[in-house]
């Protein structure tokens, strides 16, 4: 592959537990694509609300169509289709196809392997790479090219301590993102003005210890009511299987640090600390450390 991201693609995956699934997953995280997958539904939640969200933050879904296709990948397809979310898939000649999938291009099985992963599929995923993020591969800034590039962001957060006002709010938003940006983190948008978080971050670790993304929601003035109702509706949205975590950066230091009143992994950080974490490539490490007292996670 001669290109990358810089913002990394999200992958939804529908294909049964098998040797295949395993290789596309390892195909594609090899090309820096974060894959998400069901294998265990929160009964709370329910299976439909868990997946339309996992596709839903996804730029494209896969999908391996076997002999007997379960209802559950025929479901998800169906999910991704009425999302009108790009379709990747692959199968056999034996493979039970539906009949709103036959127009597609079923790709064979074999094209999996290394040696038939085949032009088509790196062209396929050109098609949904956002225009502006293609660019030649480079090694991630290191050493003073990275130092200069954190320090311009704690600079332009400085800046922003000065100001007041919605507009310094919005700004801190995307200074937030950004940031999460430059440690390599994935990050997607909200899909609603009133979802209850502003966008969400994955990361291959993150997905394995809490199965969906974390929703970030970004608060550039806190007072302790309003940080209340913003933390409930974050673990509203977690135990709906809305994300898998929820955080709160606020611009300044705050008290409240996990909210323990709810049994789910939400808390707050304050910013400075955040780019701290990010700039030595701590977050996954340290977000999990920091929440992993208040969750638990069926294995």
């Amino acid at each position: 592959m001669s290109t990358s991201l810089s913002r990394q693609l999200t992958c939804f995956i529908a294909a049964e537990h098998s040797a295949e699934r395993s290789l596309l997953r390892r195909q594609l995280e090899e090309r820096q694509i974060t894959c998400f997958s069901v294998d265990k539904v929160n009964a709370s939640g329910g299976p439909s609300v868990s997946i339309h969200a996992l596709i839903q933050r996804s730029d494209f879904v896969v999908g391996i169509l076997s002999l007997h296709t379960s209802m559950n990948v025929t479901f998800e397809l169906g999910v991704a289709l009425g999302l009108n979310k790009p379709l990747l898939l692959f199968g056999d000649k034996s493979s039970s196809i539906p009949s709103d999938l036959a127009s597609i291009n079923i790709l064979r099985l074999d094209k999996l392997a290394p040696e038939g992963w085949t032009g088509y599929i790196d062209a396929f995923l050109q098609t949904v790479r956002p225009p502006k993020a293609i660019s030649m591969k480079s090694p991630r800034p290191k050493g003073t090219e990275s130092a200069r590039r954190w320090r311009e962001i704690r600079a332009d957060f400085a800046r922003l301590l000065e100001r007041r006002g919605g507009e310094a709010a919005a700004e801190f938003e995307r200074l937030t993102e950004r940031a999460f940006m430059r440690a390599g983190l994935a990050t997607s948008d909200s899909p609603g003005r009133d979802f209850g978080a502003d966008f969400a971050v994955a990361s291959p670790k993150l997905i394995e210890v809490f199965s969906l993304p974390i929703l970030i929601e970004v608060k550039f003035t806190v007072e302790k009511r309003p940080l209340q109702d913003t933390l409930g509706r974050l673990a509203t949205l977690v135990r709906e299987r809305r994300g898998g975590a929820g955080l709160v950066v606020t611009a300044q230091p705050t008290k409240a640090n996990v909210h323990s009143d709810f049994v789910v992994p939400v808390a707050v950080i304050a910013a400075e600390e955040l780019f701290d974490w990010l700039q030595k490539d701590q977050f996954e490490e340290r977000f999990v450390g920091l929440v992993n007292t208040f969750w638990a996670r069926e294995r």
